[in-house]
């Protein structure tokens, strides 16, 4: 008998978006209970993302070795953009491609400026976009 999640990455898709569902309903239930910092309006934003650590002190490019991180995009603003992972990153300097499964043409340098650890393993990240990347 087959089960449900038989592929592991359909499991790991189905885990990701449980935390993102368990992260929006908890927002709703504070909302207006917390005061915001951002200065821009976030809106939902559902994809998949590929983050890029530079290994080193440079921002991760064509030129310069990096490790590649899967993510899941939570919400976007004109300002930056929130995403889950199961990897811990501790390299506040980021380069994302938020459209790998179209073209893979957006590329943004951002830092993270916030992190929080979340349930089934998975980590939460806020990040400042600090430009458009040329890749």
């Amino acid at each position: 008998m087959a089960t449900k999640f038989a592929n592991p990455a359909a499991r790991l898709e189905q885990q990701a978006h449980s935390v993102l569902d368990s992260l929006d309903r908890w927002d709703a239930r504070l909302q207006g209970h917390q005061n915001q910092k951002r200065c821009h309006a976030r809106k939902k934003f559902r994809t998949r993302i590929i983050v890029y650590v530079a290994d080193g002190d440079e921002t991760a490019s064509e030129d310069v070795e990096a490790t590649i991180v899967h993510g899941w995009s939570r919400d976007l603003s004109a300002g930056g953009i929130g995403f889950i992972s199961l990897r811990e990153l501790k390299d506040p300097g980021l380069t994302l491609c938020l459209d790998p499964e179209g073209f893979g043409e957006f590329w943004i340098k951002a830092r993270i400026v916030r992190t929080r650890k979340l349930q089934d393993g998975f980590h939460e990240y806020g990040c400042l976009f600090e430009g458009r990347v040329k890749m």
